[in-house]
């Protein structure tokens, strides 16, 4: 999830089975600088590792346009406390949007119709759900 942390306004949205990779996170970052046409001055995140690839990019572009921020950090780590609009925009989605889906797809599970020990169902699974998840967060 990416939010502008001045407004709260949500930059990005993505559903995927993990939000650990480094490379996605980040293609997500520059798929928003393309959608926007700009590059934010300073970005920040929480100090997870999925975001260092956000750190460097952001602070590399922001050095080869202005050279004098050279030897400055474009990024500012937040712990949780302070990092609240994201936070909170974390939080109402979860209220808001996840239970009703949670509940849903676990319902499935108990029923027997998958088996997220199989493979395979797990990746048909990925396959079938990840892709509507994603089309109703964008209609959220």
């Amino acid at each position: 999830m990416g939010v502008e942390p001045f407004s709260g306004r949500l930059l990005w949205i993505r559903v995927w089975h993990s939000n650990q990779n480094l490379q996605l996170i980040l293609s997500y970052y520059l798929d928003t600088v393309k959608e926007l046409g700009f590059i934010p001055m300073i970005t920040q995140s929480d100090p997870g590792t999925e975001n260092f690839g956000i750190a460097n990019v952001q602070t590399m572009l922001q050095q080869m346009h202005d050279p004098t921020l050279e030897g400055f950090i474009q990024h500012w780590w937040m712990c949780t406390k302070k990092n609240i609009a994201p936070e909170i925009a974390w939080s109402q989605l979860r209220c808001r949007f996840s239970p009703g889906f949670e509940a849903l797809l676990e319902e499935g599970g108990d029923a027997g119709w998958y088996d997220m020990d199989n493979t395979l169902q797990l990746m048909v699974f990925r396959w079938v759900f990840i892709p509507w998840l994603q089309a109703e967060l964008d209609n959220y």
